[in-house]
């Protein structure tokens, strides 16, 4: 069995896997998840918290001796979480996958009464996530190629639910 470190950076698109993954390795490590987008709102995929408050709560979030945390990838303000992380996993699912996966969690979502998430939003949310991660100029595309530029010596990265499975046995006992 392989240790884990005791700092974990999972990002990724929405519909990747990250909040997944991230509950999988807290149960193996007993490490706690954190999620970027509560530094992103202040009440969940609501309202947006000031710009300018955000950096110091992720910092802070950061500069705990243990975690894991997930979110997306695009924002500067996480600068932080990449600079102490140990590990860096980066979920590049396919377009369709994360749409389906992002479709599915709206049904589930408001078949739980969990959220007042509208139809039109989630569609949004799939549109915005193609321009942003998978258009050949979107921003998370090109932030993903200085990730990977920039952290090569700790980043994973992670194509499939098949890869995730394999990397997920190597800490298993």
């Amino acid at each position: 069995m392989k240790k884990l470190p005791k700092r974990i950076l999972i990002v990724g698109a929405s519909g990747t896997g990250k909040n997944f993954l991230g509950d999988k390795l807290s149960k193996l490590t007993g490490l706690k998840v954190y999620d970027l987008d509560d530094v992103y709102f202040i009440r969940k995929f609501d309202k947006p918290r000031p710009k300018r408050l955000r950096k110091g709560l992720a910092d802070k979030m950061a500069g705990r001796k243990k975690w894991i945390i997930v979110g997306l990838h695009i924002f500067e303000w996480a600068s932080s979480a990449f600079e102490k992380a140990d590990l860096i996993i980066l979920l590049n699912e396919r377009f369709l996958t994360e749409a389906i996966r992002i479709f599915r969690r709206y049904l589930r979502r408001n078949g739980e009464r969990k959220t007042m998430e509208s139809l039109l939003g989630t569609l949004k949310l799939i549109r915005d996530d193609y321009m942003c991660f998978h258009h050949h100029k979107g921003k998370g595309k090109l932030v993903t190629k200085d990730i990977k530029s920039k952290y090569a010596h700790k980043t994973v990265v992670l194509s499939s639910k098949k890869e995730v499975e394999r990397f997920l046995k190597q800490f298993k006992a």
